[in-house]
């Protein structure tokens, strides 16, 4: 929760003056979203002693505001050290990102597919969150190695109003996947709410 987040922030500042070393939280940038489509992510942030209007970052889903928190503070450190030249190298670099299969459009034949590999329950919940704010219907295609807590993921996905049709796929190395059976009754008890 954010108190915790305080808490930690102040026993962390507490213990970097103890030891004479700087710390930077980044925790404490505020950001206000102009934007976030299938094209990216567009904000100001603030935070101590920077200010930056207009960013622009190709990577969708509001999370990525708290990686870009952390991303402005190192920046401006590294501006800070004489790492980095000027702010525009770090506008220059945010909007050169690219994170293949996170929040990714692609477009085939003619059609917009997101392309997500959330393959854990915290992943998951923030693709959910991101289809809700999309606010139409959506269909799923899922695929998972059982090593992974595909119960977990699918229980956050099962929560998403917008995902109104789930197509279980195979996967190339399907003897490391769910099984399909597997996959759809997890998603059956999720989604309806059965023991």
């Amino acid at each position: 929760s954010y108190r915790k987040q305080r808490e930690h922030a102040a026993e962390y500042d507490a213990k970097a003056e103890e030891l004479d070393a700087p710390f930077i939280y980044a925790g404490r940038v505020t950001e206000k979203i102009l934007g976030n489509d299938e094209n990216g992510l567009r904000l100001n942030a603030a935070g101590e002693g920077f200010r930056y209007g207009g960013l622009y970052c190709p990577l969708s889903g509001d999370f990525q505001k708290d990686n870009l928190a952390t991303v402005l503070c190192a920046a401006e450190e590294l501006l800070r050290q004489g790492v980095i030249a000027d702010r525009r190298t770090v506008r220059e670099g945010l909007a050169s990102v690219r994170w293949p299969g996170r929040m990714q459009y692609a477009d085939y034949r003619g059609r917009k597919f997101l392309l997500d590999g959330a393959h854990n329950p915290d992943a998951a919940k923030r693709l959910a969150d991101y289809l809700e704010g999309l606010g139409r219907p959506v269909t799923l295609v899922f695929s998972a190695l059982a090593k992974k807590d595909v119960a977990g993921v699918l229980s956050e996905l099962s929560a998403c109003p917008q995902i109104r049709r789930v197509i279980f796929a195979p996967l190339a190395a399907e003897s490391h996947a769910i099984p399909f059976a597997e996959a759809e009754q997890l998603w059956y008890t999720f989604r309806n709410g059965v023991p």
